[in-house]
């Protein structure tokens, strides 16, 4: 028998001992570099099994979301070959130019890629990401007036973005930033001072925090502290999103006035929801302040089978579910869609006020004589922003307020001195509240008695009548 090897046998050997070393590189790389699926599957493969999986996922869906390019070894099309993909790095710090990013996508603005520069260390040039163009999106916040760097022109894009400052572009980003300035003194601290760490907060945004804090969009930690100072995690941030811009809705006007003066009658609200996931059911509710429904506009549980359309706006008149006008004040909306896999999205409680623009006007005494004294007086509600008096012969005055106005009840009150030659006869006084846009007026008739000539003298505690007998209101049309 032969000793010598067949070639045929040489070269199959030879391919084998070839072939192992690269059936053990494939393996290496496998382990290294998991393989993700096929090209059209682009999800983080770094998030799989986080807390903040399905928040992520969503906003991904959306479209809003920004990952750091990574080289995969994956199988495409037949073969295996280094692919791009992207990573979320989900408990990685996110940096104030990559929350923007994101936050603008959420809510929909366009990139502005012609504006600015508005700050000096955010250059066209910028990235995020590793990748992304940053600078289309910091203007375009800007523009909003959502961002406004540090007084000195420079926006920090690459510091760690915080608590307190995620907050607060969220609340501008939802169109409360009014509301925040609003808040007093006291509110702000009511609320601020539930954690004992509240002194830790910007004191340039401790009314956007403590209305952050009362309309629930931020909750404290079971230590009792809120940590202003801490920095958001990518994870955190989409989950703060997720919760608050992916179904927001807003009411314009968000103080009106149903009294069918032809003026802010009802109010619109209008709906921004999921743009990529179909929805199966919604609805709309108005509570009082402490969360219970007064109105619910669409006849539908979360948890409903039947199926309707996101309407583009519905109209509200201020009336309750038994159609009884509710009484001015602050009430609070929000809602909720739901998509076609049956999860349900919550919009933010957003405030919303029923004003009244009233005046009730008195005036004493209701005979007066010409160089005596008429004491006008008249209380409004709804925030006058002036009262003033008219009388015949171009006679005019402007009635002081009692006390700061409010948007409850405010005082007014002024006196005129009837002059010397006015002839007897039935006069009128008229008194017009501005309130803005609405005006409201009263007349009020009065005599005017006993003509110059023939004056008589007062009596003791009388004089030009007692105002305690004559004293009446009359209530604006």
């Amino acid at each position: 028998m032969s000793t010598q090897t067949p070639v045929s046998k040489m070269l199959f050997l030879r391919g084998r001992r070839c072939f192992a070393p690269l059936v053990l590189l494939f393996l290496i790389l496998l382990v290294l570099f998991p393989a993700i699926g096929c090209a059209s599957e682009a999800f983080y493969p770094d998030v799989a099994g986080h807390w903040a999986e399905n928040f992520i996922r969503v906003l991904w869906e959306e479209e809003v979301t920004e990952g750091f390019p990574v080289y995969l070894w994956s199988y495409v099309n037949g073969y295996w070959d280094w692919v791009r993909r992207y990573n979320f790095r989900p408990d990685n710090s996110s940096t104030r130019a990559e929350f923007v990013i994101m936050m603008t996508k959420a809510f929909r603005l366009a990139p502005m890629h012609e504006a600015g520069p508005t700050f000096r260390d955010v250059p066209r040039d910028l990235l995020a990401y590793e990748h992304k163009q940053a600078y289309p999106f910091i203007e375009a916040a800007a523009a909003e007036g959502l961002v406004h760097g540090d007084g000195n022109g420079y926006f920090h894009p690459s510091q760690v973005v915080t608590r307190e400052q995620a907050f607060s572009l969220l609340l501008r980003a939802l169109g409360l930033g009014g509301h925040a300035a609003g808040l007093s003194d006291d509110e702000t601290e009511q609320y601020l001072g539930r954690f004992w760490d509240r002194y830790s907060v910007d004191p340039s945004l401790q009314k956007e925090l403590a209305l952050a804090i009362k309309l629930k969009i931020v909750d404290g930690y079971p230590d009792g502290t809120i940590r202003p100072k801490s920095g958001l995690t990518h994870a955190e941030a989409a989950a703060i999103l997720y919760r608050s811009a992916l179904f927001v809705v807003n009411a314009n006007p968000e103080v009106f006035s149903p009294d069918d003066d032809g003026y802010q009658d009802r109010t619109v609200f209008t709906f921004r929801a999921l743009k990529n996931r179909n929805l199966s059911g919604w609805n709309l509710y108005i509570t009082d302040y402490s969360g219970g429904w007064v109105k619910v506009l669409n006849d539908m549980s979360p948890w409903s089978g039947w199926v309707e359309t996101l309407p583009s706006f519905l109209e509200w008149n201020g009336r309750n579910d038994s159609g009884i006008l509710l009484l001015p004040g602050t009430y609070y909306y929000y809602g909720w869609i739901r998509d076609r896999n049956g999860q349900v999205f919550y919009s933010v409680r957003k405030p919303l006020q029923i004003r009244e623009y009233r005046l009730w006007a008195s005036l004493s005494p209701s005979s007066v004589s010409p160089g005596g004294n008429l004491h006008l007086q008249a209380i409004t509600s709804g925030r006058a922003s002036r009262v003033k008096a008219y009388l015949s012969g171009d006679l005019e005055r402007s009635l002081v307020p009692r006390g700061p106005t409010t948007d409850e009840v405010n005082s007014w009150e002024t006196t005129l001195q009837i002059p010397e030659d006015w002839g007897e006869g039935e006069k009128t006084a008229v008194l017009e509240a501005n309130f803005g846009e609405v005006t409201r007026r009263v007349r009020l008739p009065f005599q005017v008695r006993n003509p110059a000539g023939k004056k008589r003298s007062p009596q003791p505690g009388k004089e030009q009548g007692d105002p305690r007998e004559n004293l009446y209101f009359t209530l604006s049309d």
